[in-house]
């Protein structure tokens, strides 16, 4: 989901650079840039529930994300670098609220158990960009 309205804001700033990645203007991202968010591949995500599918049976629930963490403003540079868009023109708007600085998960157990490999985190975003950008605009719920 890139909808501006109720998207994830990593989604959001997909859109917003490639939107705006032939312009002049700022890309304007709320906060300082500091909040710390992990991210999972989606292919990773369809790898594990078929492991645990196979390998699970426990009652217990199982933290299956990464818990690899990236602040918004490495995530921004990262989108900026991949899309080939200036950096300098990112500015934060302090003004804004910037958010739960952080939403630390555990997922000592699942990696315990399954010795997961995950996508590193800039394949696995090259790859989601790659995908906006060759499905844009019928990727977008209006």
């Amino acid at each position: 989901n890139y909808n501006y309205d109720d998207s994830t804001m990593l989604a959001a700033l997909i859109r917003r650079f490639y939107e705006n990645k032939d312009k002049d203007n700022d890309i304007v991202i709320w906060g300082d840039g500091s909040p710390l968010r992990e991210y999972t591949y989606a292919k990773d995500i369809a790898r594990i529930y078929l492991w645990c599918l196979e390998r699970y049976n426990d009652e217990q629930v199982l933290h299956i994300g990464t818990t690899q963490e990236h602040s918004v403003k490495d995530v921004a540079f990262m989108i900026a670098d991949i899309m080939q868009v200036d950096k300098k023109r990112i500015t934060f708007d302090t003004s804004k609220p910037k958010g739960q600085y952080r939403k630390g998960t555990d997922n000592s157990k699942f990696m315990n158990i399954s010795k997961f490999s995950y996508t590193p985190f800039r394949v696995g975003l090259e790859s989601t960009i790659n995908y906006f950008i060759d499905n844009y605009p019928q990727n977008l719920r209006l």
